[in-house]
């Protein structure tokens, strides 16, 4: 991810001081990108866990697949 502009190469940002960041352009311009960039990676946590999720209750699916295979089965 984008480092905050308040350490820039791990040193405080000269002109940091209480309340900057309402007038601070680079931080601003700087919420916006990291922003993107979380919705980005939750994207992708999102799509792992419908990945996860799918995997997890396929047996529940082939079960119940099962259970309905057989009770046609049982009716002819």
């Amino acid at each position: 991810m984008t480092p905050s502009p308040c350490y820039n190469n791990g040193m405080d940002c000269p002109d940091r001081h209480v309340g900057c960041r309402k007038k601070c352009e680079a931080w601003q311009e700087w919420v916006v990108i990291h922003a993107k960039e979380k919705e980005q990676q939750y994207a992708i946590y999102r799509k792992q866990q419908d990945a996860d999720i799918f995997t997890a209750e396929q047996g529940k699916r082939i079960s119940s697949l099962n259970r309905t295979r057989r009770a046609k089965e049982r009716r002819q």
